[in-house]
């Protein structure tokens, strides 16, 4: 749902289609045949401040297709979905890569990190998206989270998305530290095991463009990270969103779900002040 993309956006994609995904590649390819998400995400309402979350979580740039299953409690699969990829896994490399995205379509977790092109879905016939939890890497140089129900277009398209999408109203973030942050295979991060510090909700204009969110706890957040000799080993740490409430869409077809566009704050401030929702 990305229609514009920051320069620093663009220079990472290409790098990611020419050596990143290129035909060398050792690594594995997960797909998400049989995979919905991860249940495990349902509890961190319940948790407590200094409650850790154990797992790892490769991000959108070094993960593979099947890998974005682990960053939501669940996402949202057309009906036909099936019926758009071979049952027989491909054997050549570049075969392999696009048959593994197939399967997972075009709404997983990996949608609203980094101005990602695509956008992320739960099934509106699952509770309406209410409920359901999403994570994010977000960076502690910015003092603000970004949320974006659909980018800024001239004729206000949020209006006929919402004749089949449902989107968020409420929600509530939880901030969690990594245990540790490492670079990943085809770079980007890779994180592991995450403690929960703090908590905030947020009401949600129903408009297009980012929703500037102040991070309440900021300073306990940074707080809390590792120091030596004054020097912040990184400064990365990922928010959950629970979705709370939603604009609910009178859509009711198989293409009807609940979604958000993007949550991040990593792609510096002059970039999401020139696309801020208005007031």
């Amino acid at each position: 749902m990305k229609l514009a993309y920051s320069f620093s956006a663009l220079l990472l994609l290409s790098i990611l289609s020419l050596s990143v995904w290129g035909q060398a590649d050792p690594y594995p390819i997960k797909d998400c045949i049989g995979k919905d998400g991860n249940p495990e995400f349902y509890k961190i309402p319940k948790m407590k401040e200094g409650d850790e979350l154990k797992g790892t979580w490769e991000d959108a740039i070094t993960g593979t297709p099947g890998d974005s299953m682990n960053w939501a409690s669940s996402f949202y699969k057309h009906p036909r979905l099936a019926t758009t990829y071979s049952v027989t896994k491909p054997k050549e490399f570049g075969k392999l890569k696009e048959w593994a995205k197939a399967t997972c379509g075009d709404y997983t977790p990996y949608g609203v990190q980094y101005n990602n092109q695509y956008t992320s879905c739960f099934d509106l016939s699952k509770n309406k998206g209410i409920g359901e939890i999403l994570l994010s890497p977000i960076t502690l140089e910015e003092k603000n989270v970004y949320f974006q129900l659909s980018f800024v277009t001239k004729d206000n398209f949020i209006d006929k998305l919402f004749t089949q999408i449902s989107f968020p109203k409420k929600i509530r973030f939880y901030f969690l530290i990594p245990e540790s942050v490492e670079t990943g295979v085809r770079g980007g991060n890779v994180f592991k095991n995450l403690k929960l510090v703090s908590s905030q909700e947020a009401e949600i204009p129903f408009k297009e463009g980012y929703l500037k969110v102040p991070i309440q706890a900021y300073d306990k957040i940074r707080s809390q990270f590792k120091v030596d000799r004054k020097k912040i080993y990184h400064e990365n740490i990922i928010v959950a969103t629970e979705i709370l409430e939603i604009y609910e869409s009178k859509g009711k077809g198989e293409d009807s779900k609940t979604c958000i566009d993007e949550i991040s704050n990593n792609l510096g401030e002059k970039y999401y002040h020139k696309k801020l929702m208005k007031p």
